[in-house]
C-alpha cells in the first residue's frame, strides 16, 4: 500500500524492515521471549543514524536506557532485552543496506 500511495522510499523502508523485525520477533518469542521494547528503539536509533549520519550516534545510548527499565520491573531478562536489541539492530540495518541505503556522514 504505501509503494502505491509513494511514500519516500527512506520511510517505505523503515515500514518493511519494521514488518520484518515483527515476524522474526513473533517467531523467536514462540520459543523464547524477546524484548520488542528494545527491538523497536533499537530499530528506531538505527534508521535515525542511517538516515541521518552518525551525528545521532547518541540516541544509541536510549537502547540501554529502555533495557535498564525492562529489565527493573522484572518483565525481561539481561539476555532477553539484549537479544531484542541486536536482531533489531541486524535486521534494520539488513534490510537498509539491501534498499542501497548506507550510513552516511
Amino acid at each position: 500500500m504505501l509503494y502505491y500511495l509513494r511514500v519516500p522510499m527512506q520511510f517505505f523502508v523503515y515500514a518493511f524492515s519494521g514488518l520484518v523485525l515483527t515476524v522474526i520477533t513473533a517467531i523467536i518469542t514462540l520459543y523464547w521471549k524477546i524484548s520488542y521494547h528494545t527491538a523497536i528503539i533499537t530499530s528506531v536509533v538505527t534508521a535515525v543514524n542511517i538516515l541521518g549520519g552518525i551525528i545521532f550516534w547518541p540516541l544509541f545510548l536510549l537502547i540501554p536506557i529502555v533495557s535498564w527499565a525492562r529489565v527493573t520491573i522484572k518483565k525481561h531478562t539481561l539476555s532477553q532485552v539484549t537479544g531484542g536489541a541486536i536482531i533489531s539492530f541486524i535486521v534494520t540495518s539488513a534490510i537498509y543496506y539491501l534498499f542501497g541505503f548506507q550510513l552516511l556522514k
